[in-house]
């Protein structure tokens, strides 16, 4: 798969002792910004409910669906001019270009583990 040969190379699996949800919670509120989590939840089509409890973290694993377009809001704040939906070479460019930096390294580590589990699936 070419997105993970890329994210291979620009976030390397690392040893460390955080566990993965931690990576999926920073996600979901880096997406919903400011919103609150009633209008962001709305949004997502899923309960305020559920909303906090993917952010706390009382729910480990969000439905890819959550995780997918959270990941289409961050990208888009990047590149709000674009409308269409992003193809696989557009988000592994995407992330070359905008999470290199150390600041996003836990933003490259949950999608690359994003990527592992789901070829773990398939």
């Amino acid at each position: 798969m070419q997105l993970k040969r890329i994210i291979d190379k620009i976030a390397p699996p690392q040893e460390n002792n955080l566990p993965s949800e931690i990576y999926v919670q920073a996600l979901i509120r880096a997406a919903r910004s400011s919103k609150t989590q009633k209008k962001f939840s709305e949004e997502l089509c899923t309960s305020q409910n559920l909303l906090s409890k993917y952010e706390s973290g009382a729910i480990k694993n969000p439905p890819a669906n959550i995780i997918g377009e959270c990941l289409k809001i961050i990208l888009h704040k990047h590149n709000p001019k674009r409308t269409d939906l992003i193809t696989s070479s557009d988000l592994a460019s995407h992330i070359i270009e905008t999470l290199s930096g150390d600041e996003q390294a836990n933003i490259r580590k949950l999608i690359y583990d994003l990527v592992s589990e789901l070829n773990n699936k398939s």
